[in-house]
């Protein structure tokens, strides 16, 4: 069996997406493999310096990618779920849970291949086309940094996957907000009882994507597409965090989460100015 395996580590300077100050250090970590069953890639920024701040965020970031491995072999009984605290230990289980990926999908392999060579009714030519088809797994996990300003820093977790059915998916930990000042995750941006009232900056961000795919709907319309059923539904808040920048908050729906496959990750910006009356003091103490 071929395989491709290569583990790069290399420090650089990010750039910073918006905001000005001292620039974060960041460690790029990425594993990379592939074999005749699937094609595994895994690329980690992590914060590189040694002061508190950097070393908080890096051991948060390292926890959810590790909890972003664990949830891929969640359905596995027999696989160990062991919590882990540096970087060498994240580049081993990648190693770990990519092989117990390559040995389902040569699993499921097994099964697609004897399925096809036993079905009477086709033809020696036609099974060895249908074994062709057998599709191969994909796994591409990131954590990147997006933005690093003077008071926060923004990373985004997100995986790609494919398992061999009719299209991939999208998961992760999405937006991920750190304060400068001890390393902590914000996500007190909104107060809890906000979604009702903000209802009306909602459907426009959802109209506004829809613009952006071609299709011109009122807010007011936005209802026949999406997984929200009567009229007077309520459109939950994304469960991923909204992203902070430099016009306002960016929020981003998952794959189903409010819309049909087809539709993608529903992604718009609301103004601070519009969020404001639904922010909470910290949120409001600092981005304004």
């Amino acid at each position: 069996m071929k395989t491709i395996n290569s583990i790069i580590i290399a420090a650089f300077m990010a750039a910073a997406c918006s905001g000005n100050g001292n620039k974060m250090s960041v460690q790029d970590i990425t594993y990379s493999d592939s074999t005749s069953f699937i094609n595994f890639n895994a690329s980690f920024q992590l914060p590189a310096g040694n002061d508190n701040v950097s070393r908080t965020i890096r051991q948060q970031l390292v926890q959810i990618a590790s909890d972003q491995l664990n949830g891929m072999l969640v359905y596995e009984d027999d696989i160990p779920i062991t919590p882990i605290s540096s970087t060498e230990e994240l580049i081993e289980q990648c190693i770990s849970t990519k092989d117990s990926l390559n040995a389902l999908s040569k699993d499921d392999y097994g099964m697609r291949r004897s399925i096809i060579m036993e079905d009477p009714e086709l033809s020696s030519q036609e099974k060895q086309e249908m074994l062709s088809y057998i599709p191969t797994w994909d796994e591409d996990m990131a954590i990147s940094l997006l933005a690093d300003t003077t008071d926060y820093c923004v990373f985004l977790s997100q995986n790609y996957f494919y398992l061999g059915g009719a299209h991939g998916g999208i998961s992760g930990a999405g937006y991920l907000t750190f304060l400068k000042s001890d390393g902590s995750l914000f996500m007190d941006f909104l107060t809890g009882d906000c979604c009702e009232g903000m209802q009306p900056l909602l459907r426009k961000g959802i109209a506004d994507y829809l613009l952006e795919c071609g299709e011109q709907v009122e807010p007011e319309d936005i209802g026949e597409y999406l997984l929200i059923f009567g009229e007077d539904s309520i459109i939950p808040l994304p469960q991923y965090q909204p992203c902070p920048g430099p016009e306002g908050l960016t929020f981003m729906y998952q794959q189903y989460e409010i819309t049909p496959y087809a539709m993608g990750m529903p992604e718009f910006t609301i103004s601070y100015s519009d969020l404001e009356p639904f922010m909470t003091e910290q949120a409001r103490s600092l981005f304004f």
